[in-house]
């Protein structure tokens, strides 16, 4: 299951989680692309971003091992609200595919991912997921039901907690939310008709440089929460990390982590207001 919210929350999904054993070891000694670190100080943050202005964004992202091996690509696009007689929200879309020599030697993955999310509170209606993994198809829908807070996967309905959102829906919500030094935020997320819980959290603030220039960012951890009452741990094991551009855009600009496979990377090459 950590597994599974690892790849999740990295935008990439399970389905270049099944590929893992037949990618090379990334290699050792690699630095992260950070210009200068600031003291650890307080700092606040600017207004979050208002996902209704955000229609017509789109960024392109390549997931690389250390960047060594580029293994796939991932856009995210905050797509036009559908017409009146179909209200389901504002759609959200994350495409996956992978290049180069994993698509062409191991696996051609197209997978599409749809959430259609309420902008003030992006709580989704909606969730699709369309996995394209070599002869594998697979189509899967999920519907929420926030007041009765049940969620309809598939013939399958599962109980949820409130705002629950599931993957897509939930890294565009972590956009919105207040980054300033000592804050921490609990959300609680789905993955297939799993829930999990992460915990949200601000680390140090830093230039950092991108395909695009310098860009000053906010580190924030993204840590699994495993168990309930006081057998609750936090699991840090894969060092899960999102810099997000410190503006009122909260780009995501680079994400990073550690599983045992290597150093996953997903760096933004071309942001597109």
């Amino acid at each position: 299951m950590r597994h599974k919210l690892l790849i999740a929350l990295l935008l990439i999904g399970a389905s270049l989680a099944a590929q893992r054993q037949a990618w090379p070891q990334s290699p050792t000694g690699s630095k992260e692309p950070v210009a200068s670190v600031e003291p650890a100080a307080p700092w606040a943050s600017p207004p979050p971003l208002k996902l209704a202005t955000a229609v017509g964004e789109r960024l392109d992202y390549l997931v690389s091992w250390a960047d060594y091996l580029v293994a796939a690509r991932v856009q995210l696009e905050v797509k036009e609200p559908p017409a009146a007689s179909q209200p389901d929200g504002l759609p959200l879309q994350m495409q996956v595919q992978t290049v180069g020599v994993v698509r062409s030697l191991f696996v051609a993955i197209d997978d599409l991912f749809i959430s259609y999310v309420d902008p003030p509170s992006t709580l989704p209606s909606r969730f699709e997921k369309h996995l394209r993994q070599g002869t594998r198809r697979s189509d899967t829908t999920i519907t929420f039901d926030h007041k009765a807070l049940t969620a309809q996967v598939g013939e399958k309905s599962v109980p949820i907690e409130l705002e629950t959102r599931d993957v897509v829906a939930l890294f565009y919500h972590i956009r919105t939310l207040d980054l300033s030094a000592g804050k921490q935020h609990k959300l609680v997320g789905m993955f297939d008709d799993k829930p999990f819980t992460v915990l949200v959290s601000p680390e140090q603030k830093a230039v950092m440089e991108t395909a695009n220039g310098p860009v000053e960012a906010i580190e924030v951890a993204l840590r699994a929460e495993e168990g309930q009452g006081r057998r609750a741990k936090i699991n840090d094991e894969y060092r899960l990390r999102v810099w997000f551009s410190n503006d009122e855009k909260r780009t995501p600009v680079l994400i990073t982590a550690r599983p045992p496979f290597g150093e996953i990377r997903v760096r933004l090459t071309k942001p597109e207001a």
